[in-house]
């Protein structure tokens, strides 16, 4: 109960301000704990945020895992993306916060991973973790306007533009001797 209330404290908190403003006092007065409790369950904020990245990547895959026994390709993308839609103050805070937040990179890694063993990119061997990652940064960024924009369009609609971009990549849309 306590770390729920911690986590909730942080990512309140974290709306108002840059994560490295955020003091243990601030966050105890938030989720109306003192400091020895607060010390109990976390060194400082870098730990109470890494819990929140953890727990966040732990149940988006296993929601991940049970999405992809029913829905395949795009569906499953869909599902994500509502997902994402779902729990929108979350991701929200731990997605657009730029290029070096270590959950974008703890995420982006943990798909890139799933997604190279799952998926073959018809391009020489050597050039397949470019195109993956250029696939994965461009879906990232994609997802972060459209939650920018309020979620203005169905998450269907976005993941079927994903899902054609992958297609024309994946299927060669390239010329070999390019990649």
């Amino acid at each position: 109960m306590t770390r729920k209330l911690l986590q909730s404290a942080m990512i309140e908190l974290m709306r108002e301000m840059p994560f490295r403003e955020i003091t243990i006092k601030r966050l105890c007065e938030q989720a109306d704990v003192n400091r020895s409790t607060f010390y109990l369950h976390y060194a400082d904020q870098s730990a109470l945020l890494q819990s929140i990245e953890d727990d966040v990547l732990e149940k988006t895959f296993q929601y991940l895992e049970n999405v992809g026994t029913t829905a395949k390709g795009p569906d499953m993308l869909a599902a994500f993306l509502r997902y994402i839609q779902d729990n929108e103050e979350t991701f929200s805070m731990l997605l657009r916060s730029g290029e070096g937040n270590p959950f974008r990179r703890r995420l982006f890694s943990t798909v890139f991973e799933r997604i190279e063993r799952t998926f073959s990119v018809n391009t020489s061997p050597g050039a397949q973790p470019y195109v993956i990652s250029f696939l994965m940064s461009g879906s990232f960024e994609i997802i972060i306007q459209w939650m920018e924009r309020g979620f203005d369009i169905p998450a269907q609609r976005v993941a079927s533009l994903l899902g054609c971009l992958y297609e024309r990549v994946m299927t060669g849309g390239f010329s070999q001797s390019t990649l």
